[in-house]
């Protein structure tokens, strides 16, 4: 609530993790995360919302802004609903997967090594940091973006390593299957280095 403006706001998070419904009717807007706190109003419409209804028997979802009632509405992820005291009401998205890419697409490589040092042979890795030469494939959401992001081009195949075990700890599981499903996926050249038990305890004797 913006009470010098007197406007009141609806922001939803980006993603779409939380819901939020909606309803202007009868001179009132109300909301909640939850439509069956909407149905608590006596005066809200309840019709069916027949597209809403094919989009939920197709696919056992309702694409935003629709929901299974007509008179209820759903904001959509990275969205903000905008309603003046005059009653104005306005909507719009301040966020897009499709440009959150291209940043993405863009800040890995201002971070290569061979990026920052121009006269450098450095070859292209799947490093997070100019001080890294190589970089690591660990099989999580940020090396595997980063070498995803990293494959795309005319360029050489992407060099990624990662570290694991020789066989599988109860107390440690291998994320080993994940790096190598991202690197074949990617086309990188991939090398990874199996440690024994002996060789890690020898570390701190």
């Amino acid at each position: 609530m913006d009470t010098k403006q007197r406007q009141l706001w609806l922001i939803r998070d980006r993603i779409g993790v939380k819901p939020l419904y909606y309803s202007i009717h009868h001179g009132r807007i109300t909301f909640a995360s939850e439509i069956k706190a909407l149905l608590e109003d006596e005066q809200q419409p309840r019709d069916v919302n027949e597209e809403a209804l094919y989009y939920y028997l197709s696919f056992n979802a309702t694409p935003a802004p629709l929901t299974l009632f007509s008179g209820i509405q759903k904001l959509a992820p990275g969205t903000w609903l905008r309603v003046n005291e005059d009653g104005h009401v306005q909507e719009c998205r301040y966020w897009d997967v499709w440009i959150t890419r291209s940043h993405l697409t863009n800040v890995p490589r201002r971070r290569l090594p061979s990026a920052s040092f121009p006269n450098s042979a450095l070859p292209l890795s799947s490093a997070k940091s100019v001080t890294f030469q190589w970089g690591f494939l660990s099989g999580g959401i940020d090396s595997s973006t980063n070498a995803a992001l990293f494959s795309e081009g005319d360029g050489q195949p992407v060099k990624t390593f990662s570290i694991g075990y020789d066989r599988e700890y109860e107390s440690y599981p291998s994320e080993l299957g994940y790096a190598r499903k991202i690197a074949q996926k990617v086309g990188a050249d991939h090398h990874e280095l199996l440690l024994k038990e002996a060789t890690c305890s020898s570390l701190f004797l």
